[in-house]
């Protein structure tokens, strides 16, 4: 948990590797960078909400492994 004394100018991001499979869907979410204080869950939490067109080779929609950076600032 982040003390009110630390939020002045904070600034934390994760890293979050997903695997964006055929149909737009992140799977397979891999911390690489820990922002600490608890806030890797929550990076993890909306990364997984989020929708991607899915990248194509000739034509047809394959996997791509893709990496994120989730910023927290106050």
């Amino acid at each position: 948990m982040i003390k009110k004394q630390h939020l002045s100018n904070f600034q934390a991001v994760s890293l979050v590797t997903i695997t964006v499979d055929v149909d737009g869907d992140p799977k397979d979410l891999c911390l690489n960078r820990s922002a600490g204080y608890g806030l890797d869950k929550q990076a993890a939490l909306t990364v997984e909400k989020y929708r991607f067109s899915p990248a194509t080779l000739n034509g047809k929609p394959v996997p791509v492994r893709m990496s994120i950076e989730v910023n927290f600032k106050y």
